[in-house]
């Protein structure tokens, strides 16, 4: 049996829930990876030795999908996912800048 134990708020335990558990079950069920690009029309803050998740409002400009940030209240702000359409993982290693085209998971 598998278990995951996720965070107590609850927007940490959605953002956890698409990062870690839906991977997880998509791959136990062969079916394919959800990453998409977008380009970002912000820069995304990045904290030393973590990887921070960005909640993210795609925007469709003919072909191409634009990123914008949904600001959020910290990890109890669950109304902040019901304004969002993915979420972007960003680490000082990649350090991503406006303008940049990125991988991102959809919601």
């Amino acid at each position: 049996a598998t278990i995951f134990a996720l965070p107590g708020n609850p927007l940490a335990a959605a953002l956890c829930a698409v990062m870690l558990v839906r991977p997880f079950l998509r791959a136990l069920t062969a079916q394919p990876d959800d990453v998409r690009p977008g380009r970002l029309a912000f820069t995304p803050q990045t904290r030393a030795g973590t990887t921070t998740l960005h909640l993210v409002r795609t925007e469709t400009d003919g072909a191409r999908l634009t990123l914008h940030p949904v600001p959020t209240a910290g990890a109890s702000d669950i109304s902040a996912i019901t304004r969002a359409d993915g979420v972007l993982a960003v680490s000082t290693r990649t350090a991503p800048a406006d303008g940049d085209v990125v991988a991102f998971l959809p919601l």
